[in-house]
């Protein structure tokens, strides 16, 4: 029976083992959107692994090394972003500390909410390099690495 969710999981999850950085979870349903931001993460230092939902980021963060900070779609089939990062906040208290960066079209109010919900950043898509490294070094310097 967990074979199976094992199986699964590792054909949508990818791993980058490049890097001795900050170990950033990606979570989102786009390959472009988080292949790109994956390749970013690596080219600034951050070893990064792929999840395609917000039920396989809380599997994921079940059975698996604490990341330093989650990359979470706001748009996701399932769980939405905005929920996730709503129960990650509040039911999951193990991870709360977690910061997460939501990755989001151009919508204030959507920007509003999600840092209501407990968003350390939010970036639209698509995420740009610069801006990305910015929240990088201010995430780098608020947590222990």
């Amino acid at each position: 029976e967990t074979e199976t969710e094992t199986e699964t999981e590792t054909e949508t999850e990818t791993e980058t083992e490049t890097s001795a950085g900050p170990l950033v979870l990606i979570v989102g349903d786009d390959p472009k959107v988080i292949e790109l931001t994956a390749k970013q993460l690596n080219s600034l230092g951050c070893t990064s692994r792929l999840v395609s939902s917000a039920e396989e980021a809380f599997e994921w963060l079940d059975g698996n090394e604490r990341p330093d900070w989650i990359m979470l779609d706001e748009l996701l089939p399932g769980m939405q972003g905005m929920e996730f990062l709503e129960c990650l906040k509040n039911e999951y208290v193990e991870y709360e500390e977690i910061p997460v960066i939501v990755i989001s079209t151009k919508d204030p109010d959507v920007a509003q909410q999600c840092y209501q919900r407990g968003a350390f950043s939010v970036m639209e898509k698509p995420v740009d390099k610069e801006q990305l490294q910015q929240v990088i070094m201010q995430l780098s310097s608020t947590s222990p690495l």
